[in-house]
């Protein structure tokens, strides 16, 4: 997690520290408790704090090394300096991760008590107030948002221990990082939005979106697992995962998983506690993506600015997303993807999801008018819960009526299938040809609540085209209409600009 400790948020080698003891040194151990104001906790942080006076230089340093209890994160060590000026000073952290000022009580090289009010380098505030008790430090700080809004709340509580136990503890932590160096992993956990807009549009649709990311640096790459899911059913479910190799200078290379894309980007901040990311990602279909995102310990703000082969804009996407610890991710997942989706982990396959864009051209058997309409597809395949999701979109031809959906699952069955649909708008049965889950024939016979038929052939061909021929009958197995379909296969950034447009003309 991206510490927002008071202290620092960024690690610091401040070198040996020192071998000997000091008369004017004080030294403390103890547990940091965080909370956000949500009330949702956060990991616990053990602290080893040496402080000392130096009335000579008119300072004060605090010497401070953060310790994981759990042993799965490297030990963070930084230092912070306090300019005295009568019962005043001014504090800097030495990587400029904050600055600030604040007041003592008691003599100025003898605190009983301490307040202050301090400005991280994103531009947050924190009220911190502390004091010395008879066996150690009490420290309270209040972190507030960018706007002025209460958001984490710390609880340090730091027993006094002597130098000899200090310098101990001191010792076991930094030989840890020598011994252990880029042996940690972490996983973090946010739950947000993701807006599409159109370019030029001030209005946009919104989807649910569910990330978990997973840091790994002794192989040098962080994992990101996204699933998203529309509220008001218009969009199909999307799910996909990223990873990112990352370099010693803080460049990457990312690859989605099924390789969707691919792209290229560079972190902000310091290895493995890093603020942020801009990228440039590559579609299939000559599409591209631009990404920005700011990274903090209340969660993840960016925008994506999608463009088409020509970069014609297409649209922007702005994500919020807001931290979460594990259990309560797992259990909105849950809640979220009622059908039996496992809740995203590192080594989540992601379903391969396919984008499809086109004509479809209805002929009555009567002899009437053709009917042509633009059409999108998206497949979705889930070898992990043995289902294909066939979500296709007509659109009108005129540009002016509500696009109409279907959303069938095929359960699949080693080469055969059973169709559902949400509210059983559907049921039916099929057969799949060609390669285990990468089938380039559909037999099927979808049934509707009217007892209206529609028999199916869709082909995918090598080249990225998807045909389908139907026949749609009434009960009475009169024939209504033959169908054809052709569609070419698209990137999902131009898929669903597509339907954004659509959506937005209704």
């Amino acid at each position: 997690m991206h510490r927002i400790a008071i202290l620092a948020l960024v690690a610091l080698s401040v070198g040996p520290l020192a071998a000997q003891d000091d008369q004017n040194a004080a030294h403390y151990f103890g547990q940091r408790q965080s909370r956000m104001v949500s009330g949702a906790k956060l990991p616990a942080t053990d602290s080893l704090l040496r402080r000392v006076f130096r009335p000579a230089d008119g300072t004060v340093t605090d010497y401070v090394i953060e310790l994981d209890p759990s042993g799965k994160r490297p030990p963070l060590q930084y230092t912070v300096t306090y300019h005295m000026d009568g019962r005043k000073f001014t504090a800097e952290e030495s990587r400029k991760a904050f600055q600030g000022k604040g007041s003592v009580e008691g003599e100025p090289f003898a605190w009983t008590a301490w307040t202050a009010d301090l400005t991280l380098r994103d531009g947050r505030k924190v009220d911190l107030t502390g004091r010395v008790n008879p066996d150690g430090l009490s420290i309270h700080r209040d972190v507030k948002t960018q706007g002025g809004q209460p958001f984490v709340v710390m609880d340090e509580d730091l027993k006094s221990i002597s130098f000899a136990e200090w310098d101990r503890r001191q010792k076991e932590a930094l030989g840890a990082v020598f011994d252990k160096e880029k042996s940690w992993t972490r996983s973090e956990f946010f739950q947000g939005t993701s807006t599409v807009m159109l370019a030029g549009s001030r209005s946009g649709s919104r989807v649910d979106v569910f990330l978990r990311r997973d840091f790994d640096p002794k192989r040098g790459t962080i994992t990101q697992t996204v699933a998203s899911i529309d509220p008001t059913g218009r969009f199909p479910v999307s799910q996909n995962s990223v990873v990112m190799k990352v370099a010693a200078d803080g460049t990457f290379h990312l690859e989605e998983r099924n390789r969707a894309f691919r792209g290229d980007g560079v972190l902000a901040g310091p290895a493995w506690e890093w603020t942020g990311l801009t990228s440039r990602t590559r579609f299939s279909d000559g599409s591209t993506a631009r990404t920005t995102e700011r990274w903090s310990v209340e969660g993840i703000e960016g925008e994506t600015r999608f463009f088409d082969a020509s970069q014609r804009p297409l649209y922007n996407s702005i994500t919020r997303f807001r931290r979460l610890d594990a259990q309560d991710f797992e259990k909105r997942f849950r809640a979220a993807f009622p059908d039996g989706t496992a809740p995203l982990s590192a080594d989540t396959k992601a379903p391969r999801i396919r984008y499809f864009r086109g004509t479809s051209r209805a002929v009555p058997a009567d002899g009437g008018k053709p009917l042509e309409a633009p059409m999108l597809l998206q497949l979705t395949y889930d070898p992990v819960l043995g289902t294909i999701t066939h979500h296709t979109v007509k659109l009108d031809p005129r540009g002016k009526g509500r696009p109409t959906a279907l959303g069938l699952v095929f359960r699949v069955t080693k080469d055969t299938f059973r169709i559902e649909a949400r509210a059983k708008a559907a049921t039916g049965q099929g057969r799949l040809r060609g390669p285990d889950w990468n089938w380039t024939r559909i037999d099927r016979t979808t049934v509707f609540p009217d007892g209206t038929r529609l028999i199916s052939t869709e082909t995918l061909l090598p080249d990225g085209v998807f045909e389908g021929t139907h026949q749609l009958f009434r009960p009475d197995k009169t024939k209504v209409m033959d169908i054809e379909d052709r569609l070419k296969e698209v990137s999902g950034a131009v898929w669903r600009s597509v339907l954004e447009a659509a959506v937005g003309k209704r």
